[in-house]
C-alpha cells in the first residue's frame, strides 16, 4: 500500500488540462495523417481520433509536435483544429 488515496489530484495539477502530442518522429512521418475508422464507422486520420479522444477525456487545449508541412498536420486535425494552441515543426 502507498498510501496514497484514491481519486488522486496531483498537488500541482493545473485547472485547464492541456496536451502534449508529438507526431514528430520522421520515420514514421506519415502515421499520424493516415485514414483510420473510428468507432462509429467514420473515417478519420489518426491524429484526429488521438485529439478526439484527448478531448473526450478533458483536455481543452492542444500542442501538436509534427516533422514539417504543417498544412497536411493541421488539415488532418479536422474539428479539432480550433483547440490546438501550436502546430510545432520539429
Amino acid at each position: 500500500m502507498t498510501g496514497i488515496e484514491f481519486p488522486y489530484s496531483h498537488p500541482t495539477a493545473q485547472a485547464d488540462p492541456k496536451a502534449l502530442i508529438t507526431a514528430a518522429n520522421p520515420r514514421q512521418r506519415t502515421l499520424p495523417l493516415e485514414t483510420l475508422m473510428d468507432q462509429n464507422g467514420e473515417p478519420k486520420s489518426a491524429l484526429q481520433i488521438v485529439l478526439e479522444e484527448a478531448a473526450g477525456a478533458g483536455i481543452e487545449e492542444f500542442c501538436v509536435v509534427c516533422p514539417g508541412d504543417e498544412t497536411a498536420y493541421a488539415e488532418a486535425c479536422g474539428g479539432s483544429a480550433a483547440a490546438i494552441e501550436a502546430l510545432c515543426r520539429w
